[in-house]
């Protein structure tokens, strides 16, 4: 059974059962209104995938910047900024779908959320 994907915007709503084209049409619209998007695949439960328009401590957008962070349960976080959409876009396809090498377009860093 193939996995569906699942997309959670901030301000477009959810998309179930979402194909590569849709993931790009939605990362397409990331903006101060829109800023950030979550995905979700049905095979992984304490899972998901996710970037967002990176800000500054006082909550401003950092020009050009992203996060992008992914689980893989409790304990297992990780984060990644990049300034590059291209790059948002290959990683979370390719965690979407388990495509090889996405881990590796990004440097990761263990994301402590201190409990």
């Amino acid at each position: 059974m193939t996995a569906t994907i699942t997309i959670q915007t901030e301000s477009l709503g959810t998309f179930p059962d979402v194909t590569a084209e849709v993931l790009d049409r939605v990362l397409s619209q990331l903006d101060a209104d829109n800023a950030y998007v979550i995905l979700e695949r049905s095979d992984r439960a304490e899972a998901y995938a996710q970037a967002a328009i990176a800000r500054d401590k006082n909550a401003n957008q950092v020009a050009g910047r992203f996060v992008v962070e992914y689980r893989d349960g409790p304990n297992a976080h990780w984060q990644a900024f990049t300034e590059d959409i291209e790059r948002v876009r290959d990683v979370l396809a390719g965690w979407a779908f388990d495509r090889p090498g996405w881990k590796e377009l990004l440097t990761w860093e263990v994301l402590d959320l201190g409990f």
